[in-house]
């Protein structure tokens, strides 16, 4: 069963549409995990937030990191502080994708079959 028209006119299946946004959000997900390790980094080494690039970095990823901003509190290990926030938020959103990418699953099956 055709489910959109893409393309100049070629219809794709909703199994096609499914695969094609799951690959789509894992790899944005993949692109923010890494914008959060960067963070991670800098928060443990201590780099001045009030440099143009760490600004800019903390300011982005705080908008991902804002629900679960403090979720439990940071650890100090080595002198350095380990963002906490930034690794529940990490676990949550791919937590989060997987489900929605399950939700999608159990919809097609529900749906087309």
């Amino acid at each position: 069963m055709a489910f959109f028209s893409v393309f100049g006119g070629q219809n794709i299946s909703f199994e096609q549409a499914r695969v094609f946004i799951s690959i789509v959000l894992w790899r944005f997900l993949g692109l923010v995990q890494a914008f959060f390790s960067l963070r991670l980094a800098l928060v443990f080494f201590d780099a001045n937030p009030q440099t143009f690039v760490v600004a800019k970095l903390y300011a982005y990823t705080d908008i991902f990191i804002w629900p679960f901003a403090g979720i439990f509190p940071d650890i100090v290990v080595w002198g350095g502080r380990i963002d906490v926030s930034a690794i529940a938020t990490m676990a949550g959103y791919c937590l989060a994708l997987y489900l929605f990418e399950k939700f999608l699953y159990i919809f097609q099956v529900q749906l087309f079959t």
